[in-house]
């Protein structure tokens, strides 16, 4: 496959993304959003997620914050 050839399948994806200020390196963080869901999910506070979160995966406490923040926001088409 080439790169035109993917860009032309997801073409209407990426505008939604784009119009929604997604970049496309958000997928790295998916896996840590769901293990915050998770947590919050079996009650743990807020606080002590972002910290473990923070410390298991090497970034800072700010980050974690924005990230939650960015995939909590409702997409408009």
């Amino acid at each position: 496959m080439k790169v035109i050839e993917l860009l032309r399948f997801s073409r209407d994806m990426l505008e939604c993304m784009s119009r929604n200020d997604i970049r496309t390196e958000d997928w790295k963080d998916v896996e840590m959003f769901e293990e915050y869901e998770s947590l919050r999910a079996k009650g743990e506070k807020t606080t002590w997620i972002v910290a473990y979160l923070s410390d298991k995966y090497g970034r800072s406490e700010r980050t974690i914050h924005r990230v939650i923040r960015r995939f909590c926001c409702d997409v408009t088409q």
